[in-house]
C-alpha cells in the first residue's frame, strides 16, 4: 500500500483532501501497488520545523502495512524535509497557494498519479537483485561520486527534468561496480567504493540495528529507500581488499552525528542501510 502524506500551508487544500480520501483511494493507478491512503498536515509557523514535520511523518508510517511512502509538500514545508529525501519519495508541489478550490481535485489527483508513476519506477530498481543491493547501500559510508550522483537524482525524481529512461541507465551503469573479489575462494559479488571497501548484502539475519539513543531518522533510513520499503533486518558485510584474508582498518561515519568510528584489523563489519554498524 502507498501512504501519501500531503503537507501544505493552505488549510482549505488540506481540508478538501481529507474530505475526499475515499474517492482518492479509488484511483486506478494504485491497484498495482496495493491501494493507497491519504493523510494531511496543515503547516503553520508553529509546526513547520524539521523536528515537527519528521515527528508527524514518523508517527503515521506503519512499516508492516506501508510498502511505499510519498510525501507531497508545498514550498512552505519542503525545505525542511531534505533529511528524508533518501527514504521517501519527496514531491514538491508548486502553485497550491494560487489555485482555485474547484481545481483542488484535479490538482491532487494529477500529483498523486505522477507520484505513483515514480514509485513504480523506484520499486522496479529497489526490488531488482543487483540494482536493489546498490539502491540500499549505506549512503554516508559508501564512498563513491557515481553513487552520490545517483542518490542526488533519485532524491528529486518527482521534480527532476532528467527522463526516467536516462535515470534507469544511471542505475544500470552503477551495477557495473558490482564484482567478485579477484583472489577469493568465494564468488560473492561486492559493490566496491572508491576506498577499496567491499560491500555485500548478506542473506543471513543474525543482528539488528540499535534503536536506543538514536533518532527517528536512523529508524526511517533503515526501513525505506526512495519511497520503497526494504528489509530492515538485512545488513551489508563490509570487508577490505580483494582476497579473503585482508583486514579492514578504516574510519566510518556514525549513523547520526559527526563522530567517526575507527575500525582496526577486522575481517569485516556488519553495516545496515542506515549506516549503523553492529
Amino acid at each position: 500500500m502507498v501512504k501519501f502524506i500531503i503537507m501544505s500551508g493552505r488549510r482549505e487544500f488540506c481540508d478538501f483532501i481529507s474530505s475526499r480520501v475515499d474517492s482518492l483511494k479509488l484511483m486506478d493507478s494504485l491497484d498495482k501497488l496495493g491501494g493507497g491512503d491519504f493523510l494531511t498536515y496543515h503547516v503553520t509557523d508553529a509546526n513547520s520545523s524539521t523536528a515537527s514535520l519528521i515527528g508527524f511523518i514518523y508517527s503515521k508510517i506503519k512499516y508492516e502495512y506501508d510498502d511505499n511512502v510519498a510525501i507531497l509538500s508545498d514550498e512552505f514545508a519542503f525545505s525542511n524535509l531534505s533529511c528524508i529525501e533518501n527514504a521517501f519519495l519527496l514531491c514538491q508541489l508548486d502553485g497550491i497557494s494560487s489555485i482555485k478550490e474547484k481545481q483542488f481535485h484535479n490538482y491532487i489527483s494529477s500529483a498523486a498519479n505522477k507520484a505513483v508513476k515514480k514509485l513504480n519506477l523506484m520499486k522496479s530498481i529497489v526490488d531488482d537483485g543487483g540494482l536493489g543491493e546498490m539502491a540500499r547501500l549505506p549512503i554516508k559510508n559508501f564512498s563513491s561520486d557515481k553513487l552520490k550522483d545517483f542518490i542526488r537524482e533519485a532524491a528529486i525524481r518527482y521534480n527532476s527534468t532528467v527522463s526516467d529512461n536516462d535515470f534507469q541507465k544511471m542505475a544500470s551503469d552503477l551495477k557495473m561496480m558490482r564484482k567478485p573479489k579477484k583472489r577469493s575462494e568465494y564468488r560473492n559479488k561486492y559493490y566496491i567504493d572508491d576506498k577499496g571497501r567491499h560491500f555485500s548484502l548478506g542473506d543471513e539475519i543474525h543482528s539488528s540495528y540499535d534503536t536506543k539513543g538514536h533518532d527517528y531518522l536512523c529508524d526511517i533510513l533503515a526501513k525505506y529507500r526512495f519511497g520503497c520499503k526494504i528489509d530492515s533486518r538485512k545488513h551489508f558485510n563490509v570487508s577490505a581488499g580483494d582476497n579473503d584474508n585482508s583486514k579492514l582498518s578504516t574510519e566510518f561515519h556514525h549513523c547520526h552525528g559527526d563522530e567517526p568510528i575507527t575500525i582496526r584489523d577486522r575481517s569485516h563489519v556488519n553495516m545496515f542501510s542506515n549506516d549503523f554498524i553492529s
